[in-house]
């Protein structure tokens, strides 16, 4: 259908393209978050890799839910939960990193002298 000009089967061969660029990121990522062994400083790349593979069952879903037999309310919801916990768990990575960046109790932060 892309190669008849079918718009919507163009975005959707353009779309499976990124997914496949997006897994080849999604990868080392995590082989990232599970070389930190745990810890604090392994859940931003944890809730990252997790949020990546969200987005790539978001696309799965909104691709090819029909085709697995999914009503189309059905596959409305599986895509809308991917789409959730994509986003959460993006927001979530971010607070992690923010949480991991903070100084430790009782050591001072560096600060830059006042203007003159």
């Amino acid at each position: 259908a892309a190669l008849q000009g079918d718009v919507t089967a163009i975005t959707d061969v353009i779309t499976d393209l990124f997914d496949g660029a997006l897994l080849v990121v999604a990868v080392p990522v995590l082989r990232a978050a599970l070389a930190l062994g745990g810890g604090i400083v392994a859940w931003p790349w944890g809730l990252l890799t997790l949020s990546l593979l969200a987005w790539l069952g978001y696309d799965a879903a909104a691709t090819w839910g029909a085709a697995v037999g999914l009503s189309p309310r059905a596959d409305r919801v599986v895509v809308e939960v991917f789409r959730a916990l994509g986003a959460i768990t993006a927001y979530s990575a971010g607070v992690a990193q923010r949480w991991v960046m903070q100084p430790a109790p009782g050591t001072a932060e560096l600060e830059e002298p006042p203007a003159a």
